[in-house]
């Protein structure tokens, strides 16, 4: 998964800092980002009359023209529940900015810390909004379910058996193959093996050559496997 950032600031100074402040946040939490700037708050407007809100938005409060607390007003109109993070090097706009409910304000100051920490804050509600779902067809009939309550899934018999956090299994006609092409970019599902792919948010204890999953739950990991699988729940936990 890429967390789509957004920063708006006039001032080439702080857009470069906040790129170089969100690049070491996200190797830190172990996310992919994809940024994009802009200059000014009609600049922002603009891109969005064609194109998506971005997951987390640092807005800078003083330009000119239209400042950040007005751009913020036009953004709410779009999505309330829009994740806004202001920058300012006026402490005295913090209050102002109340009025449009700020997700955090972020001193320019120490702009790399408070940045960091906003950034860290936002992943897992992020992930918690970005709710995929996948449909299956069985005998029984067909169900959408959250992706995320896929604690494991198995190929056996040339079947897919999902085993889900509601302690059901659905079995269906499905390849791995196909099964990854619907997951793809989803770094929480890792294999275990070829015919064992797991969800690393499950997982509750982990050892060289197995996992153990929360509902007790044990499974193998093949030995090629095993630095991988180790990366993978290493980075789900530095997102908590």
């Amino acid at each position: 998964m890429t967390y789509r950032i957004g920063v708006c600031d006039d001032e080439r100074e702080y857009r470069e800092l906040a790129e170089a402040g969100l690049h070491k946040a996200a190797r830190k939490c172990g996310v992919k980002i994809e940024l994009t700037f802009f200059s000014s708050g009609s600049e922002l407007l603009h891109f969005l009359d064609d194109n998506k809100l971005p997951d987390l938005l640092f807005l800078d409060i003083d330009m000119p023209n239209m400042n950040g607390i007005e751009t913020a007003k036009k953004i709410r109109e779009l999505d309330e529940r829009q994740l806004i993070a202001f920058l300012s090097a006026h402490q005295e706009y913090v209050f102002q900015s109340f009025e449009v409910q700020p997700f955090r304000f972020i001193r320019k100051h120490v702009i790399e810390m408070e940045q960091f920490l906003a950034f860290q804050a936002a992943v897992p509600i992020i992930d918690r909004r970005q709710t995929k779902y996948l449909s299956l067809v069985w005998e029984e009939g067909e169900e959408m379910i959250d992706i995320l309550s896929i604690c494991y899934a198995e190929m056996l018999n040339r079947k897919m058996h999902f085993y889900l956090s509601d302690q059901r299994e659905i079995i269906v006609k499905m390849t791995m193959t196909k099964l990854l092409e619907e997951l793809r970019g989803d770094d929480r599902f890792v294999l275990l093996d070829r015919g064992l792919l797991l969800n690393v948010t499950h997982v509750k204890a982990f050892q060289r050559q197995r996992v153990t999953l929360q509902n007790g739950i044990i499974l193998p990991i093949a030995r090629t496997r095993q630095e991988e699988v180790r990366k993978m729940i290493v980075r789900n936990r530095r997102r908590l």
